[in-house]
């Protein structure tokens, strides 16, 4: 817990130090000379009575650890050193993500380099979240890594200290995490009475709203959409078994290989339904799952004892005072609120804006989660068309008409809207579209090399690609509504035009 906190809190810059060229500087600047000069000295007292320096081979099982934690590494650090050019903060920062895959290579040498790893890892993921243009789940799939490779550095940091040579403790919370992922989920799932209301079939149509498989006719989603609720109920009963069953993990290890193969199976059905890959996790809970099963023959590293089982449930039981996993879990409704950003060119022809336009932000642009850009208006549910309150998901559910639901809108909406926030969004678009209209180069230097989104979505209409200069941005609220037959736009307005110019 205390490695973890570290490592969050040393890696998180403010907005001005994304600025800069260099965020290995800008981390130092953020730990203060007191503790840099701290971690000095404590680094040369574990390097010269400690074993701070040991290779791999100085751990249990340090074959297969070394393969496992280099993977997770690797895993994380192709995303950092080739997400896309920031045009928000106009910085590329190349030496720091040459660092971090440079880095990895290095953890490979000797387990030591994690923690460099660590602290630069964490800087380049947070300016993902600066400014905070929306509230989501674009850093869960990526932390749930980081919290692996936060226990590796605590394990060795022990070893350093003490000369520990015993791995099978990071082994039993590693796998403690894993299933705190899917059991925290179901406790929420369980309080939101999640089985009783169904209606995962309308998963698809909310996400068809936000751009997943957008080059399909409405009708053809809506006829899918009536093809999977056939198997709502058996859907909604094998998640909440299954996520509810990972308090019993480290029961025997068949248990565990069964439970990391389906979430895997989960994690691809939630990708078709609704276009998020989690293709970190997924990563993550395969790589386990190949250790489990190759350890099965060795046992070099045994925790299936009443011990381990018996300290693994509590672990996974209380995970949210220790490990604090998301609760990801919600109602789906039929309603959607959406948000679309057009261009017009300097030619007076108008484009459309896809996510991915704004490079490494398409995550928080696909989710749309802006709440705070709608004045006068109350909303009903979140993106993805989810809810929280069950209340308000039966409220939503009956209703098929425009009129009812600005009906209900109007009696029990939430109006989010903030103007300070709506100001601090509005400048991000101006300032990102004028700096990559200034330098279209840099637009998609890392693509073609990077790895998949985590939240998909399809071109619609005439997308954007550079044709000419942008000379306004229009940002368009929508609301679509699926009245069981038909998946229809019940209401569309300008929220804002926003003028781009060279000054």
């Amino acid at each position: 817990m205390f490695v973890d906190y570290f490592m969050r809190r040393a890696g998180f810059l403010d907005a001005s130090g994304y600025e800069k060229p260099y965020l290995v500087f800008e981390i130092l600047r953020r730990l203060g000379f007191w503790a840099v000069a701290a971690m000095i000295a404590l680094t040369i007292v574990l390097m010269r009575y400690g074993t701070l320096m040991s290779r791999w081979s100085a751990l249990d099982a340090g074959r297969q650890m070394r393969w496992f934690i280099v993977f997770l590494a690797a895993l994380m650090a192709w995303p950092f050193s080739t997400y896309e050019y920031n045009f928000y903060f106009d910085q590329g920062h190349y030496m720091d993500r040459i660092a971090i895959a440079v880095l990895v290579l290095l953890v490979y040498y000797r387990p030591v380099f994690i923690y460099p790893f660590l602290l630069l890892a964490f800087a380049i993921m947070w300016q993902f979240g600066e400014p905070p243009l929306g509230f989501g789940a674009i850093f869960p799939h990526k932390l749930q890594v980081l919290h692996v490779l936060n226990l590796f550095a605590a394990v060795f940091l022990v070893h350093a200290l003490t000369g520990s040579r015993r791995i099978d403790d990071f082994l039993l919370f590693t796998c403690c995490l894993v299933a705190a992922a899917y059991w925290v989920p179901s406790i929420s799932k369980w309080e939101l009475d999640w089985l009783t209301h169904g209606h995962l079939y309308h998963m698809p149509l909310a996400a068809y709203a936000h751009g997943w498989l957008a080059y399909l006719e409405p009708a053809t989603i809506v006829t899918f959409a009536n093809k999977v609720s056939r198997f709502d109920w058996p859907m909604m009963l094998s998640v909440l078994l299954f996520e509810t069953g990972c308090i019993v993990f480290l029961w025997r290890r068949s248990v565990s290989v069964t439970l990391l193969a389906t979430t895997i199976v989960f994690h691809i059905a939630v990708f078709i339904l609704y276009g998020y890959l989690f293709w970190t996790w997924i990563s993550l809970n395969a790589a386990l799952l190949v250790l489990l099963v190759r350890d099965r023959k060795t046992r070099k590293v045994d925790i299936y004892q009443p011990r381990h089982f018996v300290a693994s449930v509590i672990l996974i039981g209380f995970a949210s005072y220790w490990c604090n996993p998301s609760g990801l879990a919600w109602l789906d409704t039929r309603l959607s609120y959406t948000y679309r950003f057009e261009a017009i060119g300097e030619s007076g022809k108008r484009y459309t804006l896809t996510p991915e336009f704004f490079g490494p932000y398409a995550a928080v642009m696909t989710m749309g989660n802006f709440p705070y850009l709608v004045p006068d208006l109350g909303l009903l549910v979140g993106p993805y068309g989810v809810s929280r309150v069950r209340a308000r998901a039966d409220e939503i559910m009956p209703l098929k008409t425009a009129d009812e639901i600005f009906a209900l809108e109007s009696a029990v909406g939430q109006n989010k809207y903030d103007p300070e926030h709506a100001a601090q969004f509005y400048e991000f678009i101006v300032r990102y579209v004028r700096n990559r209209t200034a330098n279209p180069e840099r637009a998609a230097v890392f693509r073609a090399i990077g790895p998949a989104p985590q939240f998909w979505s399809f071109d619609r209409g005439n997308a954007y690609h550079g044709e000419e200069p942008i000379r306004e941005i229009i940002i368009k609220s929508i609301t679509t509504l699926f009245d069981d037959e038909r998946l229809v736009v019940i209401r569309e307005f300008d929220l804002k035009r926003l003028t781009i110019n060279a000054e």
